[in-house]
């Protein structure tokens, strides 16, 4: 695996972290796969972030399945591994997952159009460690990650405590630049980052959170934690939320 990316995540690893760790499936031209965490079961206590790509049969039909979905998510159901294994800074590094494919979820209903198949970790782009005993500011800024391509940019949220939410819904960002004032242009976050944006005005609680088909204004936060960090104040407008859960961060 190459250009690990790692914010703020606290490295103590849980005696066992072996479990069914099932992930959000997303995207088109760069896929990803996001951990859907549990507060009520340490294994599950992580939020990752991971660019991937499939074999080419599941890739087809993954792909075709998001023309036919009518809005329905995809999840991965890996076979039982130690998630502390997509740590970058674990000893042994895991490049690949076994697993089975599902439009919707695989444990609410979903359907599996691809078995037996392997995911490849092309990218870890973001993996934090979540203790289930701390208390949730509500005052914090609203946080999402921001992270994607130039053409196609992704929001998850920022878990941190409990109660908690998981969302991810897709975004685009436009800044006005000073030698164009009235012009907004797209904004890159950097191949392969991830950034933060907090969003203006709203505190960080499932009744604040961004909603489909909306603007706002906020403040996307490059490169934090690094030399490189610098903050921009950007426009923003969602699309529809392809993932949302509260209670099983509760």
């Amino acid at each position: 695996m190459s250009n690990h990316h790692d914010h703020g995540g606290d490295h103590h690893h849980h005696a066992d972290t072996m479990g069914v760790h099932g992930m959000l499936v997303f995207g088109d031209d760069r896929i990803y796969l996001s951990h859907l965490p549990m507060f009520s079961m340490p294994e599950h206590c992580f939020q990752v972030l991971l660019q991937v790509s499939l074999d080419p049969t599941a890739q087809a039909t993954y792909r075709a399945s998001l023309h036919t979905a009518n809005g329905a998510f995809h999840t991965f159901k890996p076979k039982p591994f130690p998630i502390t294994e997509l740590d970058p800074q674990a000893d042994s590094e895991r490049n690949s997952m076994a697993g089975t494919l599902v439009q919707g979820h695989f444990e609410r209903g979903g359907t599996p159009i691809v078995k037996n198949t392997t995911v490849q970790v092309g990218r870890v782009q973001y993996f934090r460690a979540l203790d289930p005993q701390a208390e949730h500011d509500r005052q914090r800024p609203l946080t999402y990650l921001c992270f994607g391509s130039p053409t196609q940019l992704w929001l998850a949220h920022e878990i941190t405590a409990r109660p908690d939410f998981d969302q991810v819904l897709p975004v685009q960002l436009t800044v006005t630049t000073a030698d164009s004032p009235g012009t907004p242009r797209a904004l890159d976050v950097g191949d392969g980052r991830v950034s933060l944006l907090q969003i203006d005005g709203r505190r960080d609680n499932p009744e604040e959170r961004l909603r489909d088909h909306e603007r706002a204004v906020g403040t996307l936060i490059l490169m934090p934690g690094t030399r490189g960090h610098r903050e921009v104040k950007v426009n923003l407008e969602t699309g529809a939320a392809l993932y949302l859960e509260a209670d099983e961060l509760r």
